[in-house]
């Protein structure tokens, strides 16, 4: 009978990551499969399921940003290897918006506009 690889070991003995974290989908994102975890905290400029979006009801004045807490011991006997708990912290648009016009960035404006207003540069274009 044929048995699955623990799924922290590769077939050649190496040591793979049990849980995967990274970020800029848009979106917080969560999925279990295998015993492996593969988790997006969201977009911080641009978070698409902000329940703070400028067409949401009850929209506080700023905005805030998609984050995740890890906590846990990958080497527990049982239970989970790590806890994830998405947040949402305060974000500094203007403030971000002014580093980016200092550095110079292409598209300053438009970037802008995604941050102050949710609206994708991508979907969306500048009003004229």
């Amino acid at each position: 009978m044929h048995r699955p690889l623990p799924p922290s070991l590769r077939a050649d003995g190496a040591r793979q990551p049990l849980v995967v974290g990274y970020g800029d989908i848009h979106g917080v994102y969560l999925e279990v499969d295998h015993g492996r975890t593969l988790f997006s905290a969201g977009s911080v400029g641009n978070p698409l399921d902000a329940p703070d979006a400028p067409d949401a009801p009850d929209a506080p004045d700023a905005p805030d940003a998609p984050d995740a807490i890890l906590e846990g011991d990958t080497g527990a006997p049982t239970g989970p290897p790590v806890l994830i708990t998405f947040v949402r912290v305060p974000f500094d648009v203007e403030a971000e918006i002014a580093a980016a016009r200092d550095l110079g960035i292409p598209d300053a404006d438009a970037y802008a506009l995604e941050l102050r207003d949710q609206l994708y540069r991508g979907a969306t274009a500048l009003p004229s």
